[in-house]
């Protein structure tokens, strides 16, 4: 049985209604940067300048099929030409985990491709995209290194690592010297954008008014000039909008600790934590030892929360 305080606390959680005892807020940042990264020429643009890359304007590309993990946690991720799989996480605070989290990332972004999941079995080597993973940084804090190591966080031996993963950080923070922004006009844009309306926010200007300011000042100044004004509506709604995904569950198992958890809400979070991790139907039906009827059930529900949030 599910029961209404636990479904009514998702809802109002997702649709931000006040009435949940706890303010969230998404970086703003995270927005803008998908929405403005989502079209084509511009991912490809952004690979050659952070990875160092010459692909060419038509150059095929494709953004990866999304599951919970993917389309909640990680920024930009496709396939460009046949062989390499981008991830670009977008960071404003430091965060050496960086390398575990897109580590879940890339074998999330696995289970969605038909072909790897059918063959999983068989004796014939299934070949997968060469993954490339990058942590764009843009915080006020000066960051002591430019690569993280998956082995770095191992407990044991870190010599010689039975499993690698390297990210590369790359400085996105707004300077006329960054040699990055250079090479690539919309994230010279972007980072401009964001450092008008942090500069704003610092002197004291209230969110909503530095906000407009500053993409005014971006479009007069002939920052991403096309795109904002294209988008201007839905930008500024966008860089206003009051939500966060990564404090979605925290608060609800804290309110579900805090009035006391009743099986049905200790079991839908459950569901929910797993299919967030990547996890199929059946995988999760299996792990709780319960119904896959009732997993559909919960998923289902979940999934009407999210859409109407959205």
């Amino acid at each position: 049985m599910l029961y209404q305080y636990h479904w009514e606390t998702l809802r109002q959680l997702m649709l931000g209604e006040p009435d949940v005892g706890q303010t969230t807020t998404r970086e703003y940042k995270d927005r803008l940067f998908r929405h403005l990264f989502s079209d084509k020429a511009k991912a490809i643009e952004l690979c050659n300048a952070v990875a160092g890359k010459s692909y060419p304007p038509d150059t095929p590309i494709g953004f990866l099929p999304t599951n919970a993990l993917i389309a909640r946690w990680n920024d930009v991720a496709f396939t460009v030409g046949s062989g390499l799989v981008a991830f670009f996480e977008q960071q404003s605070t430091p965060n050496v985990n960086m390398p575990i989290r897109l580590l879940q990332y890339f074998a999330s972004a696995l289970n969605e491709f038909p072909e790897i999941y059918r063959n999983l079995h068989g004796d014939k080597q299934i070949l997968i995209p060469s993954p490339d993973f990058y942590m764009l940084y843009n915080g006020s804090k000066k960051l002591p290194y430019k690569t993280l190591r998956l082995s770095e966080s191992f407990m044991g031996d870190k010599e010689k690592p039975k499993l690698e993963l390297i990210v590369q950080v790359v400085d996105i923070r707004y300077n006329r010297r960054n040699a990055v922004l250079k090479k690539s006009a919309s994230l010279h844009g972007y980072s401009f954008l964001v450092a008008e309306i942090e500069d704003r926010l610092s002197k004291g200007m209230s969110r909503d008014r530095a906000i407009k300011a500053a993409v005014d000042h971006s479009i007069n100044r002939g920052m991403l000039a096309d795109y904002l004004s294209t988008n201007y509506r839905e930008v500024l709604r966008m860089l206003n909008m009051e939500y966060d995904a990564d404090l979605e569950l925290e608060v609800v198992a804290e309110q579900a600790m805090e009035k006391g958890v009743e099986k049905g809400e200790e079991e839908t979070l459950a569901v929910i934590s797993l299919a967030m991790q990547g996890k199929t139907e059946e995988q999760i039906a299996e792990i709780r030892d319960i119904p896959l009827a009732r997993v559909e059930n919960i998923l289902r529900k979940w999934k009407e929360l999210t859409e109407a949030a959205v």
